[in-house]
Order: structure tokens, then C-alpha cells, then sequence
């Protein structure tokens, strides 16, 4: 399915309730999730600059938001574990992480439809679903990647912190 379908699709079930929470919703929902897992999508993309001191702008994909809804809505929460931890969720934490070159410090948690790229260390902090996690950033302890949110390239989350949805902060921003 190329990504005009899946976006298609999700929009398709999105829009009435009993497909959204039929098979395929469910489908839709998984498709989104995995998509986003990889970095195959994201929820925010930047748009091309006008010049190069003219201020970012970016374009959120609202489908790719409700397909996540599609997820939620149709996963079961379970009981997982990693190692020792133990959690009642419906996102399983990521996985694959040393093929994905990432570090993750226990205990540091990474959920399923995040995408952290290679380089990225993530200290004892946590990147919800949607986030986009640039290369060789570094989640500094107790910080938070949000939902859907973006850190940038070469960039510290600092301890304690937190990144808001479809937000991008880079080194010494506030």
C-alpha cells in the first residue's frame, strides 16, 4: 500500500465509527504505526525555506494523527515486560534498537511509532508515539520527547525537560 492509500484509508475509517473500530481500522492503525516506527512518515514536515534566514515552517499530516487514534482505539492494553520493568499499555516499547544504532540507558523507555535515528542516546527519558528523534541527539535523564514532537539533529534534550507535540528545539533554545 503506497502512502496515498494508507492516507486514504486511515481518512476512510477515521470518518465513520463503526469502520474505525472494524478490522480494518484496526489494519490502518497498525500500518500508521509501523510506518512511523521505521521513519517512513512523520506527523510534521518542514517546508521549504524562502530564504535562508526566514523562520521554519512546517506541515503536520493530520491523518497520520488519526491513524494513531485508529491504533489506540482498537489495541487491547496487555501486560509487558522489559527485563525487570514491568507495564499495562497498548504500545509496545520499541525494539531493535542496536540494528537502529541507537543507545537506550536503562531505564529509558522508546515506545513503538517513535523513530529515533542513528546516533541518538537516550538516557533514563521517554519518547512517545509520533516523536522524531534526530541523529546523534542525546534525551538527557528524566526528559521527555512528547507525542508527535521533533528534536533536532546534534540536539540535547536537557534533564528534566520536555518536548512539546511538533515542536523542534535545537542546542540553546529555550
Amino acid at each position: 500500500m503506497t502512502f496515498a492509500e494508507l492516507e486514504r484509508e486511515v481518512e476512510t475509517c477515521a470518518a465513520d465509527p463503526a469502520l474505525a473500530k472494524s478490522e480494518r481500522g484496526r489494519a490502518a492503525g497498525r500500518a500508521v504505526m509501523a510506518a512511523l516506527d521505521k521513519g517512513a512518515i512523520r506527523v510534521a514536515t518542514p517546508e521549504p525555506q524562502a530564504a535562508p534566514d526566514a523562520p521554519s515552517k512546517w506541515r503536520v499530516h493530520a491523518w497520520i494523527k488519526r491513524g494513531i487514534l485508529l491504533f489506540f482505539q482498537n489495541e487491547p492494553m496487555e501486560d509487558q515486560s522489559a527485563g525487570p520493568l514491568h507495564f499495562r499499555d497498548k504500545v509496545p516499547v520499541k525494539s531493535d534498537l542496536e540494528r537502529a544504532g541507537v543507545r537506550v540507558v536503562p531505564p529509558g523507555v522508546a515506545r513503538f511509532g517513535s523513530f529515533l535515528e542513528p546516533g541518538v542516546i537516550l538516557m533514563p527519558g521517554y519518547v512517545n508515539v509520533g516523536a522524531w528523534v534526530g541523529a546523534g541527539t542525546m534525551v538527557d535523564t528524566w526528559a521527555t520527547v512528547g507525542s508527535c514532537a521533533r528534536s533536532a539533529r546534534a540536539s540535547t534534550s536537557r534533564a528534566g525537560s520536555a518536548s512539546a507535540a511538533c515542536s523542534n528545539r535545537r542546542r540553546g533554545s529555550p
